[in-house]
């Protein structure tokens, strides 16, 4: 794993206000294909015995596309076994876009509505050549950063993994929609702290950088992290992305005053990230 210090840019996100009452995520009816991996993916859509890999990377290769494989209409290129497949075992993605917004710089910014109508943002950021999605890892944070919109809401819940990667999904739809630089980069620097999510983002990590899914170089994944602890830090190692540590203040009282859940010296956590 690459380590970048200091982190110079961040992307700054802020919670459209909501009066909705949010509990845990709950479960569709039917599963979406986000939910699994390629082998998983390939059991589900074989109408035999035999696992149909094929079928699952087309199925990806669609997906990682930001295609609508239920409405998608001519942008369809599954094969007619492999659709039929797919409507039968997977439903349409079960998550609402109520806004998308535009700066005149060519930031875009659009709003997931979850199924339990929590809801969270996340932004592409084009460049000349190149775009940049900034996504969410929980909605809401507990890390209580002073200066940050995210961490004053408080806490409500953790992303699931199929959560995270619909992020990443519409986004690469909208880049194209927008005709915005191609997708290719993607830094986890949202809503959220990611270490304090660190099962389902580490799944997520997964099928971002698998070359049949949303196959993203692990050189283009950034994760930023306050670095709550030396052990949420050492579940780091070996993951396929860039690391990012948001120091805001290398003196101890400075840092705890700007991020009043710091319970560890830069000290500590400096040493635990040399590990990683």
């Amino acid at each position: 794993m690459d380590f970048v210090f200091p982190l110079l840019v961040a992307c700054a996100l802020i919670l459209l206000p909501t009066t909705h009452s949010v509990s845990p995520a709950t479960k569709t009816k039917l599963p979406t294909p986000l939910s699994l991996g390629l082998n998983e993916l390939a059991a589900v859509l074989s109408d035999s015995d035999k696992p149909k890999i094929g079928r699952a990377k087309n199925l990806w290769k669609a997906l990682s596309n930001g295609i609508d494989v239920w409405n998608g209409g001519d942008e369809v290129s599954l094969s007619p076994p492999t659709l039929r497949e797919t409507r039968k075992h997977f439903g349409p993605l079960p998550w609402d876009i109520p806004t998308i917004s535009q700066s005149t710089c060519g930031t875009l910014k659009f709003l997931i509505c979850l199924e339990d109508k929590a809801e969270v943002e996340a932004v592409l950021i084009p460049s000349d050549k190149r775009t940049t999605l900034c996504l969410s890892s929980q909605v809401g944070c507990n890390r209580a950063c002073s200066f940050c919109a995210t961490g004053r809401m408080g806490f409500t819940r953790n992303l699931s993994s199929e959560e995270i990667l619909a992020q990443v999904y519409y986004a690469r739809r909208y880049a194209k929609e927008y005709q915005m630089p191609p997708l290719q980069n993607i830094v986890f620097m949202g809503m959220g702290e990611p270490l304090d999510n660190v099962n389902e983002v580490k799944v997520a990590l997964r099928q971002i950088t698998d070359p049949f899914m949303f196959n993203f170089g692990s050189g283009h994944v950034s994760l930023s992290t306050v670095g709550p602890s030396p052990q949420q830090i050492n579940m780091m190692i070996d993951l396929p992305c860039r690391l990012a540590w948001s120091v805001h203040a290398a003196d101890d009282e400075l840092r705890k005053f700007l991020v009043p859940t710091t319970r560890h010296s830069m000290e500590e956590l400096r040493d635990a990230f040399s590990n990683v």
